[in-house]
């Protein structure tokens, strides 16, 4: 399996490498990746920001644990093989490496999300002051189908508003 296939099967982001322009996925934890070793063969790299051995000792330990094997081993960073097959190398590979699958929404969860981003689009075009409370909205700042808010009641009208206090009475 290469790393097109391997990334589109467990929802994965693949990125082109600065360096030598070769595809990997990136991990969250330092520059910690996955990327392809050999044909049918992937390979895990953890590299983190800081100098401490602890990262790599944990993973490699996990690596060992698994039946990945391990083909460079520094103080503080290091790279292991892997089968792109087996379930369980793939856990612990992407879990060392920080890299976290894409989600997979629901068509509930879907429609949902595209409400919130018609709602966003519509509040950039409504002023600061509409925001604040300062003006009331105008009529195209609302979704279609959605009802004018009701006019807030001012203190005079308002039976529960105590005058002696100054505040609204629950």
């Amino acid at each position: 399996m290469d790393i097109k296939t391997f990334a589109k099967k467990h929802r994965l982001k693949l990125h082109r490498s600065p360096d030598d322009g070769t595809e990997i996925i990136r991990g969250r934890k330092g520059n910690s990746h996955l990327f392809e070793y050999d044909d049918g063969v992937l390979a895990v790299m953890i590299m983190p920001e800081t100098l401490s051995a602890h990262r790599w000792s944990a993973a490699r330990a996990a690596f060992t644990k698994a039946g990945m094997q391990i083909r460079q081993n520094g103080d503080c960073e290091g790279t292991a093989t892997f089968d792109p097959s087996a379930a369980h190398q793939v856990r612990v590979a992407l879990k060392h490496a920080g890299i976290r699958r894409g989600r997979k929404l629901s068509p509930a969860q879907q429609a949902t999300l595209a409400i919130g981003r018609q709602k966003a689009r519509l509040n950039k075009s409504v002023s600061p002051l509409v925001k604040t409370g300062g003006l009331a909205p105008r009529n195209d700042d609302r979704l279609p189908g959605e009802a004018l808010a009701p006019p807030a009641a001012s203190q005079d009208e308002n039976p529960r508003f105590n005058q002696e206090i100054g505040r609204r009475v629950e």
